[in-house]
């Protein structure tokens, strides 16, 4: 809409957007942008751009999730915005489209631009919450009347069920009766874990267990030790007690291990002996619940040196070695022992997943002895010596410039030292730096007065020298006559200050002394002049007066003239022109042939020929234009005499 009535709509680009001429309603052809015009009665203008957008195709992917699960859902059109009409049944990422089941129900997933949208209906299934407990226990030992129990589930329902019991997985399918449980039957002694249901929609519970079932007859469960953690290499002592008498021992553990012995040992015992071991007791056919102990071995370090560093700089500390250390667990704090010249030292660290310890701070010197303790003890071997080296310094540079330098004019600084291959650096009086050998500061100020260092830097070891520069102050002229003018064949004295020797130009003979602060000048014409002073350190600055002069000498105009080479009125020339300006001069024969023409310096004249050859004897008719310094013509018209 626009408020201006009367006026008609265009589209500037048909094929994406059309616009009524008199409705302004547009309508999208094609996707991109077209610029939308409205033209008042006046032919007026107001413009905008409008943006049409694609239509999303259809929604695809798995249209139904478990709660508290995802499903991801795809548009081929890009560009677009995942939203849910019901975030508490469903949420789903703006970006990415992964819908994540809240609570059970359907929630409508759009997708696209506002107006623009594909959209689809997603069903959340209810997932199972469970609980579980032993309903009943065998009555014999070797009984299986014993039952469990999961609570929570919707009644009627039938329920595929996993669980593992003592000899292994098992998956059954049971109704839940009309209190909305599960019972599990026909179980024996022992522990049942890793218990879940699984709904007719596929949505698996969470897990509960393990739950023990204890059978009536049994030997009571021997109490378990072992002499672990140990050492790679080391002996596990293993001790079972509170067994009833007459019994028989049954163990087993990683690696297929197993054992009839009361108290087993294992010598020695391996990374592969870590983990849980089991020990159960059989007495007249029944045997006992299971009792376990956890044998934990530990790794010994192995380490090797990779490689190493002295120190970076001249009597400096920050020397290194670095270790790989294999068989070892990453985020474990452990400790390191080596002799430094002799002094035993030790730090912790903690170790990283590649096995890599920097040992750091190390000045020169020959370090052996290097082993790694683990928090349990374990020492691994033992290696070195390795020698870290300390980097000499290099000779003092020299500092040299280009001084003296007055302020304003480039400064350049010169670096040298005796021991070549390093780096200069450079501080400067201001506290700006520089990396290079020679530095320059093209255009200085007062703030670059002081002292100068150069740092040279070869392995980090470093030499530095200083050095104040002086720089001398600028001059600035003053006291300048300003611009004036004076009358043809006057005089003007010119004046300055503010320097110690002066030079005035141009020198052409109109100043009585070029090199005074305060000459007199005596132009004919009008001159700028320029004046340049200079201080006692060679510093300069320079001014400029421009003197006008006003009118001039009335013009002089010969009537005879001698073309005869020796020098005295060869030439027939308009003279004493000064303020004046040369327009025209013509010279014709008697004939009226044109003989001579000039109309731009006033200094040249005829020299008595034509085309190159010297004209006769005789009377010469002229015509010479000179502008005044009004700017007004003056013509002069007259003859002159060739005489030879």
């Amino acid at each position: 809409a626009d408020a201006t009535p009367g006026g008609t709509w265009s589209s500037g680009t048909t094929g994406v957007a059309t616009v009524g001429a008199g409705t302004g309603v547009v309508t999208g052809m094609g996707t991109g942008t077209s610029s939308i015009t409205y033209t008042t009665p006046g032919g007026c203008q107001a413009f905008a751009v409008v943006t049409v957008t694609p239509l999303p195709v259809a929604i695809t992917g798995t249209l139904f999730v478990c709660q508290g699960s995802t499903t991801t859902l795809h548009d081929v059109t890009l560009g677009g915005a995942w939203s849910s009409s019901n975030v508490g049944v469903a949420t789903v990422t703006a970006g990415g489209g992964v819908v994540t089941g809240v609570s059970a129900g359907t929630a409508t997933i759009t997708y696209g631009t506002p107006g623009c949208v594909a959209t689809a209906v997603v069903t959340v299934n209810p997932t199972p919450d469970i609980t579980g407990t032993a309903l009943f226990n065998p009555t014999t030992c070797n009984g299986t009347d014993g039952t469990i129990t999961l609570s929570g589930l919707a009644p009627g329902e039938t329920y595929i069920v996993h669980y593992t019991a003592p000899s292994g997985p098992v998956t059954t399918t049971i109704v839940a009766d009309a209190t909305g449980n599960v019972v599990i039957i026909n179980l024996g002694g022992g522990n049942y874990t890793t218990i879940s249901v699984t709904n007719s929609f596929g949505c698996v519970s969470n897990v509960v267990g393990p739950i023990l079932l204890v059978a009536s007859g049994n030997p009571p469960a021997p109490v378990l030790t072992n002499s672990s953690p140990v050492c790679d290499g080391g002996a596990v002592n293993f001790t079972a007690t509170d067994a009833a008498t007459g019994v028989t021992y049954n163990w087993s553990g990683p690696g297929g291990y197993l054992s009839n012995n009361q108290n087993p040992v294992i010598n020695p015992a391996t990374l592969n002996a870590n983990g849980t071991y089991t020990c159960t007791v059989t007495l007249a056919g029944c045997t006992s619940l299971p009792a376990t102990t956890v044998v934990v071995v530990n790794p010994v370090p192995v380490i090797s040196i990779i490689n190493s560093a002295g120190p970076s700089a001249c009597l400096g500390a920050d020397g290194t070695i670095t270790l790989q250390i294999n068989g070892i667990a990453g985020n474990v704090t452990y400790n390191t022992i080596y002799n430094d010249n002799g002094v035993s030292l030790g730090f912790n660290f903690t170790s990283n997943a590649g096995g890599v310890l920097v040992i750091t701070g190390l000045s020169a010197g020959t370090f052996d002895g290097i082993n790694v303790t683990t928090p349990d003890g374990c020492m691994s071997n033992t290696v070195g010596p390795v020698t870290l080296t300390d980097p000499g310094a290099p000779p003092i540079p020299t500092i040299t410039s280009n001084t003296p330098v007055c302020v304003g004019q480039a400064l350049v600084l010169q670096g040298n030292d005796l021991m070549p291959g390093g780096i200069y650096t450079w501080t400067f009086a201001n506290g700006s730096t520089s990396t290079l050998q020679n530095a320059t500061i093209a255009n200085t100020t007062v703030g670059d007065i002081g002292n100068y260092t150069l740092s040279y830097n070869i392995a980090n070891c470093i030499s530095t020298v200083t050095s104040n520069i002086m720089l001398y102050p600028p001059i600035v002229l003053t006291g300048l006559t300003p611009n004036t003018a004076i009358a043809y064949g006057s005089t003007i004295q010119l004046n300055v200050q503010g320097a110690l020797y002066y030079w005035w130009r141009p020198d052409d003979g109109s100043l009585n002394n070029p090199n005074i602060n305060n000459p007199i000048a005596t132009p004919v014409d009008s001159t700028v002049y320029t004046v340049i002073g200079t201080s006692q350190w060679g510093c300069t600055d320079s001014a400029h007066v421009t003197i006008t002069v006003n009118g001039g000498a009335p013009v002089v105009i010969p009537s005879a003239f001698t073309p005869n080479g020796d020098g005295l009125n060869d030439v027939f020339k308009v003279g004493n022109l000064g303020y004046q300006k040369l327009v025209d001069f013509s010279v014709f024969n008697r004939w009226g042939q044109l003989v001579y023409h000039n109309s731009y310096d006033p200094k040249e004249g005829w020299d008595g020929r034509f085309n190159g050859a010297p004209q006769d004897m005789g009377v010469y008719n002229y015509v010479i234009i000179v502008a005044n310094s009004d700017g007004n013509n003056v013509i002069y018209k007259g003859d002159v005499t060739l005489i030879r």
